[in-house]
């Protein structure tokens, strides 16, 4: 499970009910319901910010690399109203770094 970040299997995996066995079949089946992932700063600064709310580039792309195989993601009105369980990515706050990384890293891996 090198390639998973861990805080996304953890987050399905409260959805789901599930434990963690760190195989990937048992990962990719992990989420039953819609998920709503929140980011807010695509950054690595010295300090973490207060509440966690940074995530590096390279972690973030990891996140969607793993997303992108094993998840299907959807803009969020269509996860909250489609029965079929799926992902949604949101940004809170406006960081700039919401537009010049995460948007090429969502396009590169095709997430919308």
């Amino acid at each position: 499970m090198d390639f998973v970040d861990r805080a996304v299997v953890v987050a399905f995996q409260k959805r789901s009910g599930e434990k963690d066995d760190g195989s990937s079949q048992s990962v990719s089946q992990k989420a039953s319901m819609h998920s709503v992932l929140v980011y807010h700063t695509i950054s690595a600064p010295p300090e973490p910010l207060p509440g966690d709310i940074d995530i590096s580039r390279q972690r973030f792309a990891r996140q969607l690399h793993w997303l992108s195989r094993w998840r299907q993601v959807k803009r969020l009105d269509e996860t909250l109203s489609d029965a079929r369980a799926s992902v949604a990515i949101t940004f809170d706050d406006g960081y700039r770094d919401n537009l010049t990384v995460a948007l090429p890293l969502l396009e590169k891996f095709r997430l919308r």
